[in-house]
């Protein structure tokens, strides 16, 4: 079974991010994560919540930013 908690390493990859950038991210509370004594988990569905976040739509690139 698949646990829905993720590490550093484990959510760098998930995010296609380096585990620098993801404990960055942790550090000015960018990211939702979960303390439990020393080790800092993240919820799999709040990664899902953090990329969509940042999801642009190809409608509110400005026309001048598309390549053709």
């Amino acid at each position: 079974m698949d646990s829905p908690y993720y590490d550093y390493h484990m959510a760098s990859d998930y995010l296609h991010l380096s585990e620098q950038t993801v404990r960055r991210y942790v550090q000015d509370h960018r990211i939702t994560f979960v303390k439990v004594g020393t080790r800092t988990l993240f919820i799999k569905t709040d990664l899902d919540d953090f990329m969509q976040e940042r999801r642009i739509l190809a409608e509110n690139i400005p026309r001048e930013r598309i390549k053709k």
